[in-house]
């Protein structure tokens, strides 16, 4: 195993993986975190471990799965029945999870990366508050034994039928428990009914502005579960939903994917609809769309954000939520943009963190369905060193960066795909 990556260093970084619900009690027909690695992720999201004795083998097979992490190099996300319940509703006493952190720990603590806490907080409970009190014990016991790891908290996307989740509750959320990055679950885009579709894409562009905002007035990284199975009312995505998702998010400061969910927990299909991999430990045609779309996001996009910070996103042709129209928006760089046929478009604008001032901009085809055309115009300088503008065809949900200059560069610094 390479030497552990830092916290503060990890979340600086793109990174991806997935929730995975099988436990330590089953026998896999295969390795998934050897899956995990041929996808494209940068963690592993163990099996689930129970201390039950269903099998006689749950410690057998978590030790097993530690291993596989180690070999492939992929910090692992932990996630232990004896800390935390699925949702803090029952939740095991403190006691029982500081024995556990500090086993957990002594075992595996240069391969651990990240600790789950929660999954949905709020979910059924009348009494918000206490789930997030609750979390915030939780966060605070792991950070006092593993200093070094990064704490999970995934929330709901957004509004419900039965309980609120709006601004106000997410910057409560992020004052109270102080998480290492925002990470919410957001599913609505793959509504399956053709009278849900637009209202689902609507309701994926409110959650992703109040996430965006909340990260932004916090400074903290954001995440966000793209989904890649068919469970519950949505649809089994298709090849290019994976590249919608992951590159709408990206276009919108989004740097960590944690995709739901990567194989069926059941042999009822009924129930739990197509998975990349299926019940019965096989590879479906979704694991190969989404092992393509994943390394080609992490090569051609992650890759070349990466040390870059949003400054600007705008919306083109087809506004969303509260994000700006870039028709009625004067930015200090992007003069002008055209989109033959009128395709929607997002145009997103990037600064360097490292002080240099260096500024990429991110074209993203937010149809799913039909190709595009784009033309971008720069001002000043960087239409100087940009030939003035940009031309391009782009497939449906692909995006493309454009690197600005505002000085001649040595043409040895500029690769071309």
């Amino acid at each position: 195993m390479s030497e552990k990556i830092a916290m503060n260093e990890f979340l600086k970084h793109y990174q991806m993986g997935c929730w995975f619900y099988r436990t330590t009690t089953y026998q896999l027909d295969y390795d998934p975190i050897d899956a995990m690695k041929d996808l494209g992720m940068t963690f592993a999201t163990l099996p689930e471990h129970w201390h039950y004795g269903k099998t006689g083998l749950e410690e057998k097979n978590l030790d097993k799965y530690m291993q596989s992490a180690r070999r492939n190099q992929l910090p692992v996300l932990y996630t232990d029945r004896r800390m935390m319940g699925t949702r803090p509703i029952a939740k095991p006493s403190l006691e029982k999870a500081r024995e556990r952190l500090e086993w957990v720990k002594k075992e595996y603590g240069d391969i651990l990366g990240g600790i789950y806490v929660c999954d949905e907080p709020w979910w059924g409970i009348q009494d918000e508050h206490k789930a997030i009190d609750t979390v915030a014990e939780y966060t605070k016991l792991s950070r006092e034994i593993l200093p070094d790891c990064w704490t999970f908290i995934a929330l709901l996307g957004g509004p419900k039928a039965r309980w609120k989740i709006d601004f106000a509750c997410v910057c409560d959320y992020i004052e109270s428990v102080k998480p290492d990055f925002l990470l919410y679950n957001v599913y609505s885009q793959l509504l399956a009914e053709e009278n849900e579709k637009e209202q689902g894409v609507i309701n994926f562009f409110y959650q992703l502005n109040l996430y965006v905002e909340a990260a932004k007035k916090y400074n903290i990284p954001l995440w966000a579960s793209p989904m890649c199975s068919a469970c519950w009312s949505f649809r089994q995505p298709a090849q290019v939903d994976f590249r919608w998702q992951l590159n709408v998010l990206a276009a919108h400061g989004v740097t960590g994917f944690v995709w739901y969910h990567l194989q069926e927990n059941a042999t009822n299909v009924a129930k739990n609809g197509m998975c990349p991999i299926n019940s019965f430990d096989e590879k479906t045609v979704m694991y190969d769309w989404m092992r393509y779309e994943n390394r080609a996001f992490m090569k051609c996009i992650a890759s070349k954000l990466d040390g870059y910070k949003l400054e600007e996103v705008y919306h083109f042709y087809q506004r969303f939520a509260n994000f700006k129209a870039l028709e009625f928006e004067d930015d200090e760089i992007i003069e002008e943009v055209k989109s033959q046929y009128n395709r929607p478009l997002v145009i997103s604008r990037f600064k360097a963190t490292d002080g240099s001032g260096k500024q990429r901009v991110m074209v993203t085809n937010l149809s799913r369905t039909e190709n595009g055309h784009c033309e971008i115009k720069f001002k000043g300088e960087y239409a100087k060193y940009n030939k003035g503008s940009y031309s391009m065809y782009m497939q449906p949900a692909s995006a493309l960066i454009i690197d600005l200059f505002d000085t001649p560069e040595d043409p040895r610094d500029i690769v071309l795909d």
